[in-house]
């Protein structure tokens, strides 16, 4: 780990002890901005990131900030991908997962997105890769759902794909409801504990996640 990410993170922990243990297991709820991951400011407390099917993901420091980025195995299986999941032993009761209320349900989820730069050597990427974006909610009554959103609904709902672009970041920004409404209808969605971000089908090149964040900026 980086001298400078160690050092956000020291001042980020310094500056949660001074608010209070009370305030640090309230669970986070609607105001402005929700950050899961910030670029600035590195994970939501009690929230990490991890791959899974063959991809690994870590957050490193790079120009503007840190970002989370992945590496694709050879033998990687379809619908691999990375998590970002709240992971506090409280989660089952709320804890630092995301309270969603009356407004966090008309608000947007938003996801930096890029392709990062080949090793030197290595040929650049030429074709897009396609992503679909899940949910993990838990539920007023207990468990928990997964909702997906994949393929060409997601695409109509963000016009924003993952491009072979190196240099240009692109932002998927999904609206609430869209994850909601595939909730059965007695179901009611108490908390988000995760969000997912899947290769659809196939693995063909890596990717970084940047800002991961709950708004009431608009969708495009």
């Amino acid at each position: 780990m980086s001298r400078t990410r160690v050092t956000r993170m020291i001042a980020r922990n310094l500056l949660f002890l001074c608010v209070g243990a009370i305030a640090c297991s309230a669970p986070a709820v609607f105001g402005e901005n929700i950050e899961i991951f910030s670029r600035q400011n590195d994970f939501l407390p009690g929230w990490r990131v991890s791959g899974f099917g063959g991809i690994t993901a870590r957050v490193e420091d790079a120009e503007g900030g840190m970002v989370i980025t992945t590496t694709v195995a050879p033998d990687a299986a379809d619908y691999s991908g990375i998590t970002l999941r709240y992971g506090g032993a409280n989660s089952s009761s709320g804890g630092d997962a995301i309270a969603l209320t009356g407004e966090m349900k008309n608000a947007n989820v938003s996801i930096e997105l890029n392709t990062p730069k080949p090793p030197e050597g290595t040929p650049a990427p030429t074709a897009a890769a396609r992503l679909q974006i899940s949910m993990l909610v838990r539920l007023a009554a207990g468990g928990s759902r997964t909702l997906q959103i994949a393929g060409e609904e997601l695409i109509g709902l963000t016009h924003a794909t993952l491009d072979a672009d190196t240099a240009t970041w692109e932002t998927v920004r999904v609206p609430m409801q869209s994850f909601l409404k595939r909730l059965e209808p007695s179901d009611e969605a108490e908390y988000i504990e995760g969000i997912f971000v899947q290769f659809a089908p196939k693995p063909n090149q890596p990717f970084e996640v940047g800002n991961v964040t709950i708004s009431d900026a608009p969708a495009q």
